[in-house]
């Protein structure tokens, strides 16, 4: 049996391009939205993130 026979005729290339791109697509959403939280939160909302992430490191050291 034949390697394109297995994904019923799609080449293995295809589906290795399209694995890459699944992966990739949500990986660079979330950077994006990263980025953008970054330089668009307001400065009380960048104040709220930076006390839930000293209390989420005191819990993680008890």
């Amino acid at each position: 049996m034949e390697h394109t026979q297995v994904f019923g005729g799609i080449t293995s290339s295809l589906v290795i391009y399209c694995t890459v791109i699944s992966f990739l697509t949500p990986l660079t959403l979330w950077r994006i939205n990263e980025i953008l939280h970054q330089k668009g939160d307001p400065p009380w909302k960048k104040e709220d993130k930076a006390l839930e992430r000293k209390q989420s490191h005191t819990k993680e050291r008890s």
